[in-house]
């Protein structure tokens, strides 16, 4: 184990070498590493999968003194400390899975100054019995990890983040603080200064992964879509997300009874339990994790290859970190966006549900009320928008990206398109003989002749327009499509209504009017499908990497891979003749290797 200061001996270049297997840092990492290490207090905006740990990990190995972070999530710490120690590094985390054995030798570690990391929640940091062991310490860096808890802007406020400056105010030396995050606005940037009282350099990554396909499909039958998919492709890593522990139970028992290994998590499941689930994901024994948005911040795994998320999240925000979670190794990967009307009733039930949070004033629950529903009105447009969906995303976290990215359902050939002309002049006449008293669904089941409790209360079933249009799908097609051109507009509150906007009546001049239906096409079966030999040995390797619980780059280096791939080697023997493969990685990948170079070769 590491007892002596890095930085006196290593630069941050072989660090990252000797410690990580990388030569080259991504992104904004080198910068936010000079920072941290030039003294500065420092904010990260960096995209899930951008390399947040290693980013303070690097400077906590080379700086003298302990790093403390502070996470809100269990399995992040846990995974984290897993990973530090498997490369020497003595790290611990002190949590409510942590048992009595484990956390006195944790505390042994810390008082004779041998622990380089350890992880806390805030909770336990704000602990007396806690905070007077640590303020006896040489903390030199605190990182604030998932930092936008502190901001009520933020899309996962938590009230205790709050109290993390009362903790360092007590330190007689002041660390440095490191703050990350995956999504922070310049609101919850200003929220994050503010409630630690620093000054900090800021850094922002590129929030664009263009190697991953998005995708956002209205979907009737959503567990059919599924199971379809897995179908196909139950041979790579996905994570399907939903909105509800019911939701997750239901899902992963509908899976299970279709013959297919799937894993579950979500947050009031047992810890041993969740701990079991987690890692037989992690470990390859299942490929499909059914999960709420508690699991995955953290998770040291990189070949997961589809996101799905099977519900509407509740933000853009959660959104992107849920996608982030795709293909962190920077290959290619699938995220679809699955969305229905009744996914609005979910969210406005957990925007309802604020009005119970009794740490906040009236005032404040109204105001975070509103931003939340905000924050689902973007979550909306990005379902139903026609426009590049990388473009939105991007554009959404305040940066540029002007053209199409050729690898979305919108800038590729997803849909065909249809003259409805004569059933959007229908639509609009029902809203407006009707005033904009109703919203999307009711709209939509008296145009398609539906009858409910509704419907006969305002004795829509004798209307004009009832039953006009056969198709409640194609109606709803239609009203998004509306809703797009700004021909509608979809009013603000906890019971949104559709109503007219000032240019509805041009419709009435047009002779056309196209709107999009999606398609069946193949593009997701392409991209979740390895094609070229340099991309069939990283699948092998990184399996084995998977299934063997070792690093990737101990396993195999993609430099090896590649020249693998240029060489062909049709035997072992011309196998050794390759930079990398020696007589052990002959002995444990050798036939395989060559199996799959020569299966190659047949097509």
């Amino acid at each position: 184990m590491l007892h002596y200061i890095l930085g006196d001996i290593m630069n941050k270049y072989d660090v990252l070498k000797e410690y990580y297997g990388y030569d080259d840092f991504r992104g904004i990492q080198e910068e936010c590493i000079d920072s941290i290490l030039e003294g500065n207090d420092t904010i990260c905006v960096m995209a899930t999968g951008g390399g947040k740990s290693v980013t303070f990990q690097i400077p906590g190995l080379m700086l003298d003194g302990l790093t403390l972070v502070i996470s809100p999530l269990i399995s992040l710490m846990n995974d984290q400390v897993l990973n530090l120690k498997k490369i020497k590094v003595c790290a611990g985390t002190i949590n409510s899975n942590t048992d009595e054995y484990e956390e006195s030798n944790v505390i042994k570690d810390l008082k004779a100054e041998k622990l380089k990391f350890l992880y806390l929640s805030p909770e336990r940091l704000l602990n007396p019995k806690y905070e007077k062991l640590l303020l006896e310490c040489n903390i030199s860096q605190l990182v604030l990890d998932e930092s936008h808890c502190l901001s009520q802007w933020g899309h996962d406020f938590r009230p205790s983040y709050f109290k993390i400056i009362d903790f360092i105010k007590k330190i007689a030396k002041k660390p440095i603080i490191s703050c990350f995050t995956a999504t922070a606005d310049d609101l919850v940037i200003k929220d994050i200064k503010e409630a630690l009282n620093i000054n900090p350099k800021i850094f922002k990554s590129s929030f664009d992964r263009p190697m991953l396909y998005y995708e956002t499909i209205r979907c009737k039958d959503k567990k059919m879509f599924i199971f379809d998919f897995i179908a196909k492709h139950n041979d790579v890593a996905g994570i399907i997300y939903t909105l509800t522990r019911k939701n997750t139970e239901h899902l992963y028992q509908f899976i299970k009874e279709k013959g297919f290994k799937v894993s579950m998590y979500h947050g009031g499941l047992e810890d041993d339990v969740k701990r079991k689930n987690q890692n037989e994901f992690l470990e390859g024994k299942t490929m499909i994790m059914v999960a709420t948005n508690s699991f995955g911040l953290g998770i040291d795994h990189k070949t997961i290859r589809y996101v799905i998320n099977y519900d509407l999240p509740e933000s853009v925000e959660d959104l992107a970190q849920q996608q982030g979670r795709c293909s962190r190794d920077g290959k290619r990967g699938v995220c679809i966006l699955l969305y229905n009307e009744s996914d609005l009733y979910i969210n406005e039930y957990f925007i309802n549900q604020l009005e119970d949070n009794t740490e906040l004033s009236s005032d404040e629950i109204k105001k975070l009320k509103k931003r939340k529903r905000e924050k689902l009105n973007d979550v909306i447009t990005y379902a139903t928008t026609n426009k590049c969906l990388h473009q939105y995303l991007v554009n959404y976290f305040g940066q540029i990206h002007s053209s199409s990215c050729s690898n979305c359902s919108n800038c590729l050939d997803s849909y065909e398109y249809i003259n409805a002309i004569k059933d959007a002049r229908l639509v609009i006449e029902f809203i407006r003989h009707y005033d904009a008293r109703f919203g999307i669904d009711t709209i939509a089941k008296a145009l398609s002749g539906i009858k409910t409790e509704k419907i006969k209360k305002h004795n829509l079933e004798y209307s004009r327009y009832y039953n006009k249009i056969k198709n409640i799908d194609y109606v709803k097609e239609i009203i998004v499509s509306l809703l797009n051109d700004n021909y509608l507009i979809r009013t603000k509150g906890e019971y949104p209504m559709l109503t007219l906007s000032n240019i509805s009546c041009d419709l009435f001049k047009e002779e056309e009017y196209f709107i999009r239906v999606f398609k069946e096409n193949n593009i997701v079966n392409r991209l979740l499908r390895p094609t070229t030999l340099f991309e069939k040995l990283l699948d092998y390797r990184d399996k084995k990497a998977l299934r063997i619980g070792c690093p990737k780059f101990k396993v195999l280096r993609e430099a090896t891979l590649e020249e693998i791939a240029k060489i062909k080697p049709q035997n072992l023997n011309e196998l050794k003749k390759i930079k990398g493969m020696g007589e052990k990685s002959i002995a444990h990948y050798g036939d395989e290797i060559i199996a799959i170079v020569k299966e190659s070769n047949k097509i």
